[in-house]
C-alpha cells in the first residue's frame, strides 16, 4: 500500500505528538533546521510541515482538555 507525502506527514505528526506531547512541535522543527544545515531542502520542507501539523494537533489537544474543564 502506498501513502502520499501528505498522508506520511500526518502519521509521523501524529505519533510524534503522541510520544512527545508538547515537545513535538520543537523536535520536528529542529529536525527540519538539521537538514536545512546540511542543504537537504526536501527534508527541510517535510520536517517543517511535519512541525506544523504537530503544532496544529497540540493547540487542539489544548482546546479539547479545555473544553472538559
Amino acid at each position: 500500500m502506498d501513502i502520499t507525502l501528505d498522508e506520511a506527514i500526518d502519521i509521523y505528526a501524529r505519533a510524534l505528538c503522541a510520544w512527545r506531547k508538547e515537545e513535538a512541535h520543537r523536535d520536528a522543527r529542529n529536525e527540519a533546521l538539521a537538514y536545512r544545515a546540511i542543504g537537504d531542502e526536501e527534508g527541510y520542507r517535510a520536517w517543517s510541515r511535519v512541525a506544523e501539523k504537530a503544532a496544529i494537533l497540540i493547540e487542539e489537544r489544548r482546546d479539547d482538555l479545555k473544553r472538559k474543564v
